[in-house]
């Protein structure tokens, strides 16, 4: 059973946020790579000057780098494709973490009925009826397997760089 106080509601266990927790853990083994990956493509001060960047601004720095690097097209463009997604999952990422949040219970079918409401997703329509973005459970869930994954395949993309010529 819910029960909702003001615009809280007290969840009966606490999936959402050991969900969240969850996706933070791993979302910073994302940020770890973008240090590893400036340090392996830039050097060890570019990685030091980073350490006060945002995560996009790190990201541009390895994009841009990959661009200029005499790998080979299928390589530049699986790192490339790697790090847009990572971009992706950082918009989801600030959405959990960076805008006021409230539940609704969305079905009684679905494994688990509550989805969050991110307060900067109502939109008002013209008809002066509130339209919302949710971000459901199972949703977050496969984002956190998919962020341990992501973190993975990056770290073991640079780590193989050794095997490359501009590593």
């Amino acid at each position: 059973m819910i029960r909702q106080i003001g615009n809280h509601i007290d969840l009966p266990d606490d999936r959402w946020a050991t969900l969240i927790g969850g996706f933070v853990i791993n979302f910073s083994s994302l940020e770890f790579e973008t240090y590893l990956w400036i340090d392996a493509l830039k050097g060890e001060k570019a990685r030091d000057e980073a350490r006060k960047m945002k995560f996009w601004v790190r990201r541009k720095i390895i994009v841009d780098a990959i661009s200029g690097l005499t790998w080979s097209t299928e390589e530049k463009q699986q790192a490339l494709d790697l790090w847009k997604r990572a971009s992706e999952l950082a918009e989801l990422r600030n959405t959990l973490l960076h805008n006021p949040i409230t539940f609704k219970r969305v079905s009684d079918q679905d494994s688990y009925p509550f989805a969050l409401l991110p307060v900067r997703e109502f939109n008002k329509r013209e008809d002066e009826q509130y339209e919302v973005n949710l971000i459901r459970y199972e949703e977050t869930w496969l984002a956190v397997k998919e962020l341990a994954l992501l973190a993975r395949t990056l770290h073991k993309f640079i780590d193989d760089g050794d095997q490359r010529t501009d590593s």
